[in-house]
């Protein structure tokens, strides 16, 4: 079938049905033309939806950023009983201090936070959010000397 039977077709033949009129040839590479459209089209729309995720999304992360005044006061509260949060020595001898706590070398905020929210045998069970854990364990992490 020759090129203009392909165009008289009009507007009522679809891009398959163009395709099946085509030489062989002539279809692969309406096919490859068409693939590589679809792929670029979906390339702009998860762009799209990146972009507006970013957007909506982007200026959230200071809302789950630790809180170390926050992480201060809990402490004070729940941990203060028995742990060193600050210059002043613990009460118990046998609990460590937030400072030696944050001096281990392999410790990082993830693990204290993960810690913090698990039931121990030698701590009270604080029922805490995951949030108010983070807060706690970036507050200890920030004692790193």
């Amino acid at each position: 079938m020759r090129a203009h039977q392909i165009v008289t077709a009009g507007a009522d033949a679809t891009i398959a049905e163009a395709v099946d009129m085509m030489p062989r040839h002539h279809a692969d590479i309406a096919k490859q033309r068409e693939q590589r459209r679809w792929l670029a089209l979906n390339q702009y729309r998860q762009r799209f939806y990146l972009s507006v995720a970013l957007a909506l999304f982007g200026g959230a992360t200071a809302a789950f950023a630790q809180n170390l005044e926050n992480g201060r006061r809990l402490s004070e509260r729940w941990c203060s009983q028995c742990h060193a949060i600050g210059a002043a020595p613990a009460k118990f001898d046998r609990s460590q201090s937030f400072a030696s706590i944050a001096a281990k070398d392999k410790i990082t905020t993830e693990m204290i936070a993960s810690f913090l929210r698990l039931p121990h045998a030698t701590m009270p069970n604080v029922p805490l959010k995951r949030s108010d854990a983070q807060d706690i364990a970036a507050f200890i992490m920030d004692m790193k000397k």
